[in-house]
């Protein structure tokens, strides 16, 4: 096995930032509420946890799936991407990786790695909303940018969140 480069020491231990895609509008919510909802369900996820007995509770089992990789965030119909502090986060959430199978192409779901991507996903677990609070960076993209409302601006400047173009 060799050596790992730092660009991948870090995309692998809780240095790396989190990335979480979401839309536009998705984005105003967030920010005016000050919070991320957990809106992923991981079906599978008892499974994962090593409850092999019951898979009917799913709630328990909600969270944020954010990414490693700020290409795949990017890639997933999102034009804002939210950059979470993992070693913050990780301080209060369980984070948990999850391996998923994804064609970057179609965004779709598929079971075998041929024509697929690894999207280094983190699955905070949480039923509860995340406190933008944990936000090292806010990005939007150039189109976009512009066209966010000065009050959102303003506050995530109060909070001394950057907000970037990508």
């Amino acid at each position: 096995m060799g050596m790992k480069t730092f660009a991948q020491f870090l995309e692998e231990g809780r240095d790396a930032p989190l990335y979480h895609g979401t839309t536009y509008g998705a984005l105003e919510k967030i920010i005016s509420s000050w919070e991320v909802l957990p809106k992923t369900h991981h079906p599978h996820f008892k499974l994962l946890m090593g409850n092999k007995s019951d898979r009917s509770d799913i709630t328990q089992y909600s969270g944020i799936s954010t990414t490693r990789s700020l290409k795949f965030a990017k890639a997933w119909n999102s034009n804002a991407v939210i950059v979470f502090d993992q070693r913050r986060v990780a301080q209060k959430y369980k984070i948990v990786p999850i391996q998923y199978y994804t064609n970057l192409q179609t965004s779709r779901f598929v079971t075998s790695r041929q024509n697929s991507k690894n999207e280094y996903e983190e699955f905070i677990v949480t039923n509860k909303p995340v406190s933008l609070n944990y936000a090292s960076k806010i990005l939007v993209s150039d189109e976009l940018i512009k066209d966010l409302e000065p009050k959102y601006v303003k506050a995530l400047e109060n909070a001394k969140i950057p907000l970037e173009a990508f």
